[in-house]
């Protein structure tokens, strides 16, 4: 007769366990890493937007929000300048 060990089984389950709970972990990481980046993209993309439609047309305003991030324009003599937060994004010409 085959003798069965419980202890055997539970740390197995045990060890399963832990894999499951470090690939959750190691992917809600790497996904809202990545959503973060997709967010930095964004705001850049809109920067450069805004400052072509203030290339494009007097009539834009300085100061804008778009989805909870101020964008403020800026001009000199030879820069074109949006700063979001704590970034600069800038043109020369």
């Amino acid at each position: 007769m085959l003798k069965k060990s419980s202890g055997f089984i539970f740390a197995e389950s045990l060890i399963s366990l832990m894999i499951a709970v470090l690939i959750t972990i190691t992917l809600s990481y790497t996904v809202s890493a990545q959503f973060e980046m997709l967010h930095k993209y964004e705001r850049k993309i809109n920067a450069y937007r805004f400052i072509d439609n203030h290339i494009q047309s007097d009539k834009v305003p300085d100061k804008l929000t778009i989805k909870n991030y101020t964008y403020i324009f800026s001009k000199s003599d030879d820069l074109y300048q949006v700063r979001v937060n704590n970034e600069i994004y800038k043109i020369r010409y």
